[in-house]
């Protein structure tokens, strides 16, 4: 996977402060791929379908992580920002523009 971690070590050895978690993707043809699953992962369609859904991605946070006070409300929120910020940078550095 050594080229899976290009990006990674470019923004680590330039003190980037980014979260990023690398998955593998097959591609099977032209239009068709398939990608690896992460384990635990909910999607965003699938905590709104949720009885307990508060109405906002961050009440989930409140939610599931404590008040907006507590460590670990904090160090989510800020793990949420640092891959939000991974993944716009690698997108636009490789122009993906509908993922």
């Amino acid at each position: 996977h050594s080229e899976d971690f290009r990006f990674i070590l470019v923004l680590r050895e330039n003190h980037v402060p980014v979260w990023i978690h690398t998955y593998r993707i097959m591609s099977t043809s032209k239009t068709t791929g398939l990608i690896e699953l992460i384990p635990n992962a909910v999607s965003l369609d699938g905590l709104k379908k949720k009885s307990d859904y508060p109405g906002s991605l961050r009440g989930w946070y409140e939610q599931a992580f404590g008040g907006p006070n507590s460590p670990q409300f904090k160090q989510a929120i800020d793990n949420y920002i640092s891959s939000m910020a991974a993944y716009s940078i690698i997108a636009y550095l490789l122009a993906i523009k509908d993922r």
